[in-house]
């Protein structure tokens, strides 16, 4: 164990409670009353306190993302959330929980519980027909995905999937950041089934609309 300098941002505990309106990472969001502790809380402020050299690295990653963030504010003038965590999944599904303009870490010891309600389409890499089918064999949410054993996800998905699957419910993803070019074209997608009107049509766009921003800055 090392000590290091304080958090910045909220720090994620498994006592706050999260919810998701949607299958998006977008739709996850701390309950209102449930804001974490802001500034590192115990990790934070009492530096008496050792910390795991794993968590010692987020911390250095959560002064980054404050820094990526205030720079993205200062010279675009357009706020933005920030996710910090052991992996990029586990990244992206916390920096949602508290907007705008606020970043989130998840310490290693509480990615288990963050997941156990979340519904397994928020995962990236969790596809429509693969939720579908997660559901039908009674997997809806990541904590019910984690009571399959790993020759049955196998079995159901194939050895890459299966594999993925029975890993990503822990909180595991070896996936690494890697450098790409910027994209041709970035889009949003949906199937507008109930769009009968042109307002309708103008609604559904207003609600596309911000998650292509979205999209467009994280891949700026």
């Amino acid at each position: 164990v090392i000590m290091g300098p304080g958090w910045v941002g909220h720090l994620h505990r498994s006592s706050v409670l999260v919810s998701a309106s949607g299958c998006r990472v977008q739709d996850i969001r701390v309950e209102e009353g449930h804001s974490g502790d802001r500034g590192g809380g115990d990790y934070g402020n009492q530096e008496s306190e050792s910390v795991p050299f794993s968590d010692l690295l987020l911390r250095v990653g959560c002064r980054l993302a404050q820094e990526a963030r205030d720079t993205v504010k200062r010279e675009v003038g357009i706020r933005c959330s920030g996710g910090i965590a052991h992996n990029k999944i586990l990244a992206k599904l916390v920096s949602s929980l508290h907007k705008p303009d606020q970043q989130t870490v998840l310490p290693s010891k509480e990615a288990y519980d963050f997941l156990t309600p979340l519904d397994v389409r928020v995962v990236k890499g969790v596809g429509s027909r693969t939720a579908r089918k997660l559901t039908a064999l009674g997997a809806k949410t990541c904590g019910e995905l984690r009571g399959m054993k790993r020759d049955k996800l196998i079995e159901e998905f194939g050895e890459r999937i299966g594999s993925f699957l029975h890993e990503v419910c822990r909180g595991r993803d070896a996936d690494e950041v890697k450098e790409t070019k910027a994209p041709k074209s970035i889009s949003v997608e949906d199937s507008f089934r109930s769009c009968s009107s042109m307002e309708a049509v103008a609604d559904v766009v207003r609600v596309l609309t911000p998650d292509l921003i979205n999209l467009v800055w994280e891949d700026a």
